[in-house]
């Protein structure tokens, strides 16, 4: 990922870029279409928003909005005391909820829920970044609930978070 701008608007937006090579080293290519289809038709306020797509000779581009407070796990390892407040911590987890009430209001299931996958707004507001790594993360789904995967990575950060949804089948990894 990487910052650039627009020249004449001076905007600033992040820019992913896949080497084509390595999707097809890996067999990612439906991985790739996945991300970028599943990216391109989100339209939330607590989901990153991808402007734009495409490609060049050697590699595949996505242009996103860029989110000015950075990585949540960024921030929370310069917290002073190595953890958020709980008040910080409900904001949080309540802005990934919607997040991920509406992915599942459209039939995605997305498992890559962790602090380097949430990004802050200017506002401080959490975005979602969604990836489909491999095995894929962001995946349409027919069931009727939400399916997070809380790995022991996430464990780590002194944030031990209840989130209470009727809709959410928790499973622990």
């Amino acid at each position: 990922m990487a910052l650039v701008e627009h020249v004449p608007s001076q905007r600033a937006f992040a820019m992913k870029r896949m080497s084509r090579a390595f999707i097809q080293k890996y067999r990612h290519q439906e991985t790739a279409r996945r991300e970028r289809e599943i990216s391109g038709a989100v339209d939330s306020p607590f989901l990153s928003k991808m402007l734009a797509s495409f490609s060049g000779e050697k590699n595949l581009y996505t242009l996103l909005e860029w989110c000015e407070g950075g990585e949540l796990l960024l921030q929370l390892e310069r917290q002073e005391k190595g953890h958020f407040s709980p008040e910080r911590v409900a904001f949080y987890v309540a802005g990934v909820a919607v997040g991920l009430m509406y992915l599942h209001d459209r039939g995605i299931v997305f498992r890559g829920v962790k602090p380097e996958n949430v990004m802050l707004a200017q506002d401080g507001y959490p975005v979602g970044r969604l990836t489909a790594g491999h095995p894929p993360y962001c995946t349409p789904h027919p069931q009727s609930r939400i399916h997070v995967t809380i790995t022991p990575t996430c464990l780590g950060y002194k944030a031990v978070v209840v989130l209470v949804i009727t809709c959410c089948s928790i499973t622990w990894n």
